[in-house]
């Protein structure tokens, strides 16, 4: 075999003086014109030589390109891609790092010398099944990664996407960024956007929106400066500006209103065009859908609010029930919770409010259990309230220039004298009997008021004194409807007892002088008497 080989390569060698190249085949076809010794058949193939790795290494001056197939260690194919000095076995199988990356991965590798890119100013394209999968563009500073990612990009620049189909639709937008699937997916032309999570401004075409979770502010379109933060937060909109909602589907249904803010899981959560509003809690004006300038923090807070305007409410549940009613003020848990549409009410404390559902220009402070009945009726504490004060008295408007029809019929001694000074205690629990309020829960104190021995009239018996007299005193509030109190206005009594006392000075006074004329007759007497009496003893 070895004198085989010998006399192989002397007529080899002998040949080659005479031709270009060699074939060695059955077919006897020419061989290939590119190559020095083509070697053909179609049942045998071309055997390298085999050794070990010790046999390998122990080749004297082994030529550049040197072909072999080692036995042991890591079996396969090397060649020298060293010199014949310094021989560099490299494997076909697995390369090492510094030439090319192995499909299993790869070790021993330098971050300074070994990295996957491009090294002229050329972008990286990244392919899927031989499809669009993203690309790095150091001259734009656009950086795509995912199917179809930014793949229309034409002039835009420093875009950043991460995610299927991210960016989707840009052309000339700028300065965007989407991570996840379908983020900012029909953007053309936006520019300054943020998207992160699945269909994030799917449908954005406009400036400066940012958007925190699946399909969040899906449905923008020319709506600006937008913030969303949660799943489906403003989901609906589509050119509404300068609104933020954060929460699970907070703003949700907002199509075009503008400047509101929701905070908290479905705030705002049917608002279309209402503006101005915010809500800050779980379902803060929950039902608000066209009502603007509210104002709304706590859970449920203005809840119902549909059409209603310039609201206030801080506190749970604070105008709960309101639909319609406007310029309202609520303050504390459950505060003006039955409005509905009543309008101009101002409420302060837990509970505090009306005890109607469209009551107006009613005031309750701290009167939780002892709510106004009626329109424009101010109530301060409740059924337990047994002291209200301040430095100084309370003053009413007196002003001649408001004041017309006045006339001197005020009654004095003949409704003064029909009245009946009593005193009395009060029942807390008849009080929440007949309002039908709820009973305030106990506390210290909370009767207190009862052993309280009071002084002062009977309203109805003081209603009754007027009338005997013919008098319409307005010192006697008569309740609207049965389910509110009697009340006296005891400043009001001033006015009659002053008529009174004037009554019985001008008595007093007409008493006087016929005492004084009664003196003056028997002055006139008693000097007859003397002149007499004077004459006779002469």
């Amino acid at each position: 075999m070895k004198k085989f080989f010998i006399i192989l390569l002397a007529i080899l060698s002998y040949s080659a003086g005479f031709s270009q190249n060699i074939g060695i085949n059955a077919t006897g076809t020419a061989p290939d014109a590119s190559a020095m010794l083509d070697v053909q058949s179609t049942t045998k193939g071309l055997l390298a030589p085999k050794m070990t790795l010790l046999q390998r290494n122990a080749i004297s001056n082994p030529a550049t390109g040197l072909l072999i197939y080692q036995t042991d260690g890591t079996a396969g194919f090397y060649y020298n891609s060293g010199t014949a000095a310094i021989p560099v076995w490299t494997t076909l199988t697995t390369p090492p790092s510094g030439n090319n990356w192995a499909l299993t991965g790869n070790s021993g590798t330098n971050p300074a010398t070994n990295f996957i890119g491009t090294t002229d100013n050329q972008p990286l394209r990244l392919r899927l099944n031989n499809k669009w999968a993203g690309e790095l563009n150091e001259s734009t500073k656009n950086y795509f990664i995912g199917d179809s990612a930014g793949v229309f990009t034409t002039s835009g620049l420093k875009n950043t996407s991460l995610g299927s189909r991210t960016l989707y639709g840009n052309t000339t937008g700028n300065w965007n960024t989407a991570m996840g699937s379908e983020a900012l997916y029909s953007n053309t032309a936006g520019q300054y956007n943020t998207a992160i999570g699945s269909q994030t401004l799917y449908s954005n075409n406009a400036d400066g929106n940012t958007a925190n979770g699946y399909q969040a502010l899906y449905s923008n379109n020319l709506g600006t400066y937008n913030v969303a933060n949660g799943v489906q937060a403003l989901y609906s909109n589509t050119s509404g500006s300068n609104n933020a909602a954060n929460g699970f589907k907070a703003l949700f249904s907002n199509t075009s209103a503008s400047d509101n803010t929701a905070n908290g899981y479905q705030a705002l959560y049917n608002n279309t065009t209402g503006y101005n509003n915010t809500a800050n809690g779980s379902e803060a004006l929950y039902n608000n859908t066209t009502g603007r300038v509210n104002t709304a923090n706590g859970p449920q807070a203005l809840y119902k609010n549909t059409i209603g305007s310039g609201n206030t409410a801080n506190g749970a549940a604070a105008l709960y029930q309101n639909t319609t009613g406007f310029e309202n003020t609520a303050i504390g848990l459950d505060a003006l919770f039955q409005n509905i549409g009543g309008s101009y009410n101002v409420a302060i404390g837990s509970g505090s409010g009306n005890a109607g559902p469209n009551l107006n220009n009613t005031v309750g402070i701290g009167n939780k259990g002892y709510l106004p009945g009626a329109s424009n009726q101010v109530l301060i504490g409740n059924g337990s309230t047994s002291f209200i004060g301040g430095a100084v008295g309370f003053t009413n408007q007196s002003d001649a220039r408001i004041k017309n029809t006045i006339l001197e019929d005020v009654k004095g001694l003949n409704f003064i004298l029909h009245l009946r000074p009593v005193t009395y205690h009060v029942s807390i629990k008849a009080i929440t009997a007949i309002t039908g309020n709820k009973e305030t829960p106990d506390f210290p104190e909370k009767y207190e008021r009862e052993k309280v021995k009071y002084t002062g009239f009977i309203a109805q018996e003081v209603e009754q004194a007027a009338k005997t007299a013919g008098y319409d005193f307005s010192g006697v509030y008569v309740p609207k409807k049965t389910t509110e109190l009697y009340g006296l206005r005891y400043s009001e009594f001033v006015v009659p007892l002053v008529k009174a006392i004037q009554e019985q000075q001008q008595i007093i006074d007409g008493q006087q002088k016929q005492i004084d004329d009664l003196k003056d007759h028997n002055k006139k007497i008693l000097a007859a008497i003397n002149q007499l009496i004077q004459s006779k003893n002469q």
